[in-house]
């Protein structure tokens, strides 16, 4: 004789649907996971703008230093600092800013012109304080034309050796 009245031999109820606790365990568990993915996704898109900030900042240095090479040839007759010179020839201001900066004056450092380094290509001609990159690195541009983020004590040291 069978008992009618017996719990199933299952967490389900008759039928096989899930029982409320099974559900809330679930929704419990879903959270969790979503949690942990936007948590895991959050740090990522952070640590990625963080990175395009500084590669915009090293675009800017050698837009900059394009517009130097110009006036190489022309300051002869410009009576104008290299950044009035970029800007007077149409240099846009964003090229003369940090993106990862608030300011709206230019705070990169022109320490020479590309035709003036003494045939070093690793001389530094244009450099940013480090406070632009919340003193975690900066940007430095070399007289060969290419851009390097460095971290503090590496750029530090660079610099130093330069002057």
């Amino acid at each position: 004789m069978t008992d009618n009245h017996s719990p199933p031999k299952s967490d389900t109820e008759v039928g096989g649907a899930p029982t409320q606790s099974q559900k809330r365990r679930k929704l419990v568990i879903f959270v969790v996971i979503l949690a942990v993915i936007a948590y895991v996704g959050g740090n990522g898109m952070k640590n990625a703008w963080i990175l395009q900030r500084q590669i915009e900042c090293s675009r800017c240095l050698q837009r900059i230093a394009e517009g130097l090479s110009t006036y190489n040839y022309d300051m002869k007759t410009a009576q104008q600092t290299p950044i009035e010179f970029l800007r007077a020839k149409g240099l846009e201001e964003k090229w003369l800013i940090c993106p990862r900066r608030t300011g709206l004056q230019s705070n990169y450092v022109i320490t020479g012109l590309p035709s003036e380094a003494k045939g070093a290509d690793a001389e530094i001609i244009i450099y940013e304080p480090l406070a632009n990159h919340d003193n975690k690195g900066a940007n430095i541009l070399y007289a060969n034309g290419h851009a390097q983020f460095l971290k503090p004590d590496e750029y530090r040291e660079m610099i130093r050796k330069d002057k």
